[in-house]
């Protein structure tokens, strides 16, 4: 049996990602998720509007002493796998760890962010004005201590059953054991595009790939940090840069809301525009789209580099002031994919794209998958991990 542990509210969204459907009927294993989010991240579900998957094999547990018990009955019955997304970032999710160490599961362990993440990029630069932020910011150094102390518990563990899946080119691994077995794996959106991938022609559509923030709450300001943007100036930045490209490129606008917020009306989108709540929009639309637009690091960017599409960023005035970790990502995003990127608040005008396939296929190589699997899905992996009898 193979066991996802997921410590947030389960969604479709998940389900979709994880390909659980295709991990069910392509291998002979039963597969169940359980739910831990009610006790190791309850404040996080605030920040997803969508309903709840529902499904047979979705467990979910209110406490860590109910979750034990049943675990500790299947473990009687069945070889198990786990794959472990619960982190070492709250007390709990080391009683969570701690307990699998215990019962030495054999444990898959994902961390690659889905593209490029400003928290994996180096940088030799130190930015004292940001250091100075974070320690008159008291939620965000409280956070910061707390990490450390968690850091200092991890110590204690030594884990001798640890597959961990990477992609790209770095092995991601914020807590790496010496037992620990590195394997190739391809981000879940690049996994979406080689099994829905068809030769479609394009259309005159102009894909806009939104996030949750600032409309919703973003993850930041529940680690401390002050991310106001102003809602209202932004969607209206927002929808005149759509407004501008529609007319000079002749095409149509298509939106697609943050997973988070599948279902869920956004008033401040113009009303000419489409909007698409599909799970699978990413990948139906972006693949015969014109051009993409996104005003983050959205994973879901990776379906505009398989498939050789033109991508602008965008941000505002407010976003680099208050939320400078996102504007500084996507400014490096622009430099890396050597995309375009505008200032909602100022006039549009000319837009030159100097994008090539080199970038792109160095982009994808570095962040999305690797040549070593050009011929494996990721369930083949995860089963063939499963199958391992080396520990």
């Amino acid at each position: 049996m193979i066991i996802y542990l997921y410590p947030n509210k389960l969604t479709n969204f998940f389900y979709f990602r994880e390909e659980i459907n295709l991990l069910q009927t392509k291998t002979n294993f039963e597969v169940e998720i359980h739910d831990l989010s009610f006790f190791v991240n309850k404040n996080l579900n605030k920040v997803f509007k969508t309903k709840e998957k529902k499904a047979k094999n979705i467990k979910k547990f209110k406490s860590l002493t109910s979750w034990k018990a049943y675990l500790d009955n299947l473990l009687k019955k069945k070889r198990i796998t786990i794959i472990n997304y619960i982190n070492f970032d709250s007390f709990n999710g080391i009683l969570v760890n701690y307990y699998l160490l215990k019962k030495n599961i054999k444990m898959i362990k994902y961390f690659s962010p889905g593209g490029f993440d400003i928290y994996y990029h180096k940088e030799n630069k130190l930015n004292l004005e940001k250091v100075l932020k974070n320690i008159l910011n008291f939620n965000k150094l409280l956070i910061y201590l707390k990490s450390k102390i968690y850091e200092q518990a991890l110590k204690k563990f030594h884990f001798k059953k640890n597959y961990i899946l990477y992609s790209g080119k770095e092995k991601i691994n914020p807590f790496p054991q010496q037992n620990d077995k590195y394997y190739p794996f391809h981000t879940y959106d690049y996994s979406k595009f080689l099994i829905y991938n068809s030769k479609k022609k394009n259309s005159n559509l102009i894909v806009f790939i939104d996030s949750a923030f600032p409309y919703s709450i973003s993850d930041f300001n529940l680690t401390g940090d002050n991310a106001y943007v102003d809602v209202k100036k932004w969607y209206n930045g927002l929808n005149n840069l759509l407004n501008f490209l529609a007319k000079k490129y002749s095409s149509k606008i298509l939106i697609i809301p943050h997973h988070k917020l599948k279902g869920i009306r956004n008033p401040h989108y113009s009303k000419k525009f489409k909007i698409a709540h599909e799970i699978d929009a990413p990948v139906k639309y972006i693949s015969k789209s014109k051009m993409v637009v996104a005003c983050s690091c959205s994973t879901a960017i990776s379906y505009a580099v398989a498939n050789n599409k033109k991508l602008l960023l965008a941000y505002n005035n407010d976003l680099k002031k208050n939320y400078y970790t996102s504007y500084r990502e996507i400014l490096q995003l622009s430099k890396i994919l050597n995309s375009p990127i505008i200032n909602l608040n100022n006039k549009f005008t000319n837009i030159t794209f100097r994008q090539n396939k080199k970038n792109y296929e160095k982009y994808k190589y570095n962040y999305l998958t690797s040549k070593k699997i050009s011929k494996l899905m990721n369930y083949k992996i995860i089963s063939s991990i499963h199958d391992k009898k080396d520990f």
